[in-house]
């Protein structure tokens, strides 16, 4: 199984291969407005999240 999933990704063309993961970019940017110490700290509060609370923080409250 994972021979197949690795010669499916060589035989696709070089352009459709990521050079880094997406949420390298996202990090970086992140990290720079937020500032190293706060971005680290909420990445590491977000790692610990199930998904059920990741969603009640990023949605917003509904009217009252």
């Amino acid at each position: 199984m994972l021979g197949d999933a690795h010669r499916q990704r060589e035989s696709c063309g070089h352009h459709l291969r990521l050079s880094k993961p997406a949420d390298e970019d996202l990090h970086r940017d992140l990290a720079a407005m937020l500032g190293r110490p706060a971005f680290d700290d909420a990445y590491a509060e977000g790692r610990t999240l199930t998904p059920a609370d990741a969603l009640r923080r990023a949605l917003p409250e509904p009217d009252a």
